[in-house]
């Protein structure tokens, strides 16, 4: 199964001359997996419909893949005000690898990993 991509950001004609039109912010592309026999360079072979057999280049940094991940961790901790014990939790369902990894960076912070 191709990855599916969401557009960061409008690409245009001015930038990726062979474009039919400009690609808007928001609109899916979805990865081509075909042989590209060499005509795509540092960017990705994409097509708007899933498996179109017409593929063009798009730029790495224009496009967001989507994957769903749960984090969740839990901690007891003491605290440090009057010595008893504090539960804490943190959860989240993140649809990018930044935000798993500030949830991760948090919960380590929290749970003092």
């Amino acid at each position: 199964m191709s990855k599916v991509f969401t557009l960061l950001r409008e690409v245009t004609q001015a930038e990726c001359r062979w474009l039919d039109r400009t690609i808007a912010k928001g609109e899916t592309a979805h990865e081509y997996t075909r042989p590209t026999y060499g005509v795509i360079g540092r960017g990705v072979a994409v097509t708007l419909v899933p498996d179109e057999m017409t593929f063009f280049e798009l730029p790495r940094d224009a496009l967001f893949t989507a994957s769903a991940v749960y984090v969740h961790a839990h901690a007891k901790c003491e605290d440090q005000w009057d010595g008893g014990w504090v539960d804490i939790s943190v959860s989240a369902i993140t649809a990018g690898t930044a935000l798993v990894a500030s949830v991760v960076l948090v919960a380590g912070i929290l749970i003092g990993a």
